[in-house]
């Protein structure tokens, strides 16, 4: 695998190896940044780059995006105003009090931003090292991979973000796990849902040309792909950011807080009313698992359940939730309460 770098100069920090790659703003100290580029110049991981950062406190952790090679998968993490562009996804760390995670499978384009000055005029072209840039633009060739380039997505798009498109034919010697069957949950209800879209919060929103909603920092429309018209925010209710499709055919949709258990209590969510779902099983605890949107995100919670929470990410084995520590779901997530009750998430 061999990667090009492209970067405009700004005030946060780049920070760029061979195939792990960070853009940080400025407020960390500089031996933290050599101890990060001693780690991504040996093309170490992403969980070693973030470990490294971790050495401080999580509320000084300046905002960020990170992002590194995985097989044929990249696996990003954004903080804050951090935000990447990995082939036709848009993944951005706005309105989590942690960072954001998400493996985007296999592509040949990463561009990572960090801070509002996203799309200056001059651009440099450079390899490895350490220097200050507002955005990085970082081409990935993979051996046995064709590429093809792409033109401009939409003229509201910089040059900076016309990123090539990739040709999906990717070496076979890396197969992800299957993912996860969901059992058969028999039925469920839904115990109090109140659909007045002014019990839902207001959130910052921007528009593409089509209409649809998008994070305020978006590029890219993550409904239609088109480009996300600028100086289009504006404050409207929550909007739908995901499903969970359970196995007996319900859909549940996500647009406010979702509490699911053997008796769901409404009182666990103050005066913003959420779902309150239903669901048999004598392991399930009253108010089991919370799933809410935080911003443009969708976290998981494990309510402190008796007998716990299992989560299992697209491509990864599964894990153990953490009580009461918001977990970020992607694409294809399974999360179980126990044998017989689980759902995917599924974004909009």
């Amino acid at each position: 695998m061999s990667t090009q770098h492209s970067f405009a100069a700004g005030d946060a920090i780049a920070i760029i190896g061979p195939g792990t790659w960070l853009l940080i703003a400025d407020g960390a100290t500089e031996a933290m940044y050599d101890g990060i580029w001693r780690i991504v110049e040996r093309d170490e991981s992403t969980s070693a780059v973030l470990a490294a950062m971790l050495e401080l406190p999580l509320r000084d952790l300046p905002d960020f995006v990170l992002a590194g090679v995985e097989g044929v998968d990249v696996r990003v993490l954004a903080r804050g105003s951090g935000m990447a562009s990995v082939g036709d996804a848009v993944i951005t760390g706005a309105g989590v009090t942690t960072w954001v995670e998400q493996v985007v499978p296999g592509s040949h384009s990463v561009v990572l931003s960090v801070g509002a000055e996203a799309r200056p005029a001059a651009r440099f072209h450079g390899s490895t090292g350490v220097f200050p840039a507002s955005w990085i633009r970082i081409g990935i060739e993979r051996p046995g991979a064709a590429q093809q380039d792409s033109a401009p997505v939409a003229q509201a798009l910089s040059e900076a973000e016309s990123i090539a498109a990739a040709v999906d034919e990717f070496p076979g010697d890396v197969e992800a796990p299957p993912p996860a069957e969901l059992p058969d949950l028999g039925s469920l209800t839904i115990i109090e849902n109140d659909e007045d879209s002014t019990s839902r919060p207001l959130v910052a929103a921007s528009r593409c040309g089509g209409g649809h909603l998008n994070s305020p920092t978006a590029g890219i429309c993550r409904i239609c792909g088109s480009a996300v018209v600028e100086g289009s925010v504006t404050q409207v209710p929550q909007p739908v950011l995901g499903t969970l499709q359970f196995s007996n055919g319900d859909v549940v949709h996500v647009d406010r807080p979702v509490i699911i258990g053997r008796a769901p209590s409404s009182s666990l969510r103050g005066t913003q009313i959420p779902i309150l779902l239903a669901v048999p099983g004598e392991d399930i605890s009253r108010a089991h698992v919370e799933v809410r949107p935080e911003g443009w995100t969708v976290v998981v919670v494990d309510l402190n359940s008796a007998n716990g929470t299992t989560i299992q990410l697209s491509g990864e084995e599964s894990s153990v939730l953490a009580p009461n520590q918001p977990v970020p779901l992607g694409e294809g997530t399974v999360v179980t309460l126990t044998d017989g009750v689980s759902f995917r998430f599924q974004p909009e």
